[in-house]
């Protein structure tokens, strides 16, 4: 079939764009994959075999890039991550906040994507980061304001008594 040629390229690419070094002191292997992060950076995987169990990890850099981006993991944002989490069977280790997943070289391939699926779904959840959910809900009152035929003036400021002044997303 034609499409079997570009799957093939497209393995090809991973492969080609995929590279791994190991710690001879620790056993640790870094597997640099192709694709982006959260700040747009390579995301890497670590590997270390043990007899014939290879632990895969991100090495705690998942939740906490989510946390250097102003995303808290509480409440919802922990039910999101832990529903990700056990779509791909993958393991958080609260203390680290290291994602880990335990393969055996026949299973080392389905793992090692299941991780890295877990990681690019996780990462997304910066869109639940604070400033960006506040100006999602302030679009939504707008529009819902709009649609009832409400004339608003948005960025009011109005000044009190004290010569405080006080911002507000909407005046009515």
């Amino acid at each position: 079939m034609w499409i079997d040629k570009y799957l093939d390229e497209y393995c090809a690419w991973i492969r080609d764009n995929t590279q791994s070094q190991v710690d001879e002191q620790t056993g640790w292997a870094t597997i640099s994959t192709p694709y982006f992060g959260l700040f747009n950076d390579g995301i890497d995987l670590f590997a270390k075999k043990t007899g014939e169990t290879i632990t895969l990890s991100d090495d705690g850099a998942t939740i906490s890039n989510l946390e250097l981006s102003g995303v808290t993991i509480v409440k919802t944002r922990k039910i999101f991550v832990q529903n990700i989490l056990t779509n791909y069977g993958i393991k958080l280790n609260e203390a680290t906040k290291e994602l880990t997943t335990t393969a055996t070289p026949s299973t080392f391939a389905e793992r090692k994507h299941a991780l890295l699926s877990a990681i690019i779904q996780i990462s997304d959840l910066d869109t639940l980061a604070t400033h960006n959910v506040s100006a999602t809900f302030a679009d939504d009152v707008r529009a819902y304001l709009e649609s009832l035929g409400q004339i608003i003036t948005p960025g009011f400021i109005a000044k009190g008594a004290t010569g405080l002044e006080f911002s507000f997303d909407f005046q009515i």
